[in-house]
């Protein structure tokens, strides 16, 4: 599906990018307009491929004896001067580490303590997942703080890559709103060059 994501942005843009800019000021017009444009499209693409390569929070399917499987655990969120950084690693890893929960108390549950989160047990992947992890029946994995899975881009918009999603959707639609405007200036041109809006006149240099 993803490359449908770049046939939908592209089909539009390219002929705006050669023909309007072109239509509403001539060869300054493709320089002035053309440019921005270009590099309004060029970012579209740049934030797809990012939510498309970027991992969005894949938990890996790794069991450990130190877990029972057959236990209800509830975790609390660690504050700020709890957590303890890792200068041995990397940025993007002591962001995301586990460490960030604690177990609550024995005798605390998600009931009595509106702070606790209950962590939930994947039947399809056999591990016990963070809070807000959800298993994804498309690629066949749990995410951390999973949204969505996106056929547009080929992958879920979870915890890692939730950002590049909302910059894609932002930019994207930035991009969407200057085409119509383009569109705009460029049919009241000719309108006003009082030829009529045919094919040829459109695309004449």
């Amino acid at each position: 599906m993803l490359i449908f994501t770049y046939i939908l942005v592209l089909v539009p843009s390219v002929p705006v990018l050669i023909f309007t800019t072109y239509g509403i000021g001539g060869w300054i017009g493709s320089v002035f307009l053309g440019i921005p444009y270009l590099i309004s499209i060029v970012n579209s693409i740049r934030l797809v491929m990012q939510v498309a390569l970027t991992d969005p929070g894949i938990i890996p399917k790794l069991k450990s004896s130190e877990i029972n499987y057959n236990k209800t655990y509830n975790v609390l969120y660690r504050k700020t001067e709890e957590l303890t950084r890792d200068d041995k690693i990397s940025e993007g890893r002591n962001f995301f580490s586990l460490k960030q929960f604690k177990l609550s108390p024995e005798d605390t549950g998600a009931s009595d303590d509106n702070h606790a989160e209950m962590l939930s047990f994947c039947k399809t992947c056999q591990i016990i997942r963070p809070p807000r992890s959800f298993h994804c029946g498309s690629c066949g994995v749990c995410i951390e703080v999973h949204d969505h899975h996106c056929p547009w881009v080929g992958t879920c918009v979870g915890r890692r890559n939730t950002r590049f999603f909302v910059a894609f959707l932002f930019w994207t639609g930035i991009h969407g709103l200057i085409t119509a405007i383009l569109c705009g200036i460029f049919f009241a041109v000719k309108s006003a060059e009082g030829k009529p809006l045919t094919l040829v006149n459109t695309v004449t240099f």
